[in-house]
């Protein structure tokens, strides 16, 4: 459930919005912003993952850019389903990190995907920058479903940039928290 600062006024065609500027401002992961709005966990469902070089063009754009890295810097990335506890799709996740900025334990949690990266890094004192967040609506390229808001965060731990996360919430799951409320 949206908390009562959120939740007043809010009707279900403006939660997109309403998400949008909550992600822009936070610097929490968003599992845990959704987690809080929604008060449910959300589970990750890994879709595919590998390694590969950044490059100027990549999946996220300008990742070298936002990155500090050259291209040819390797990493790994995934793509992701966060899941309610009830099989709600609340978002599609994308992430690339570069391996050799993050501790040991870091590239083990992620590696591993038993949990969201957010959580994950949080652990090692993980901020996020250069946040950006809209509400769309266009169509999710993971789920083909309609998206809500659409964002992308720079993942800094230790002071280095280690990640970018690329999320797409879902648009069915923004409108189920406001659809608690009416």
């Amino acid at each position: 459930m949206l908390p009562a600062s959120l939740a007043t006024g809010v009707r279900g065609r403006d939660v997109c919005d309403v998400l949008a500027a909550v992600l822009r401002a936070s610097t929490h992961p968003l599992t845990m912003v959704l987690e809080d709005f929604s008060g449910s966990p959300l589970r990750l469902e890994v879709l595919r993952d590998g390694a590969r070089y950044l490059n100027t063009a990549g999946a996220i754009q300008d990742e070298c850019y936002r990155l500090d890295a050259l291209p040819g810097t390797w990493c790994r990335w995934r793509q992701s389903l966060l899941v309610t506890e009830a099989g709600l799709v609340a978002a599609s996740v994308s992430l690339i990190w570069i391996p050799d900025r993050l501790p040991a334990e870091a590239r083990q949690g992620l590696d591993q995907a038993a949990e969201p990266a957010g959580k994950v890094l949080k652990r090692f004192g993980m901020r996020r920058h250069d946040r950006r967040a809209l509400a769309t609506t266009q169509i999710d390229e993971v789920t083909g479903r309609d998206a809500a808001v659409l964002a992308t965060a720079v993942c800094v731990v230790g002071g280095q940039k280690v990640a970018i996360a690329g999320e797409c919430v879902l648009r069915d799951f923004a409108e189920s928290l406001v659809t608690e409320l009416a």
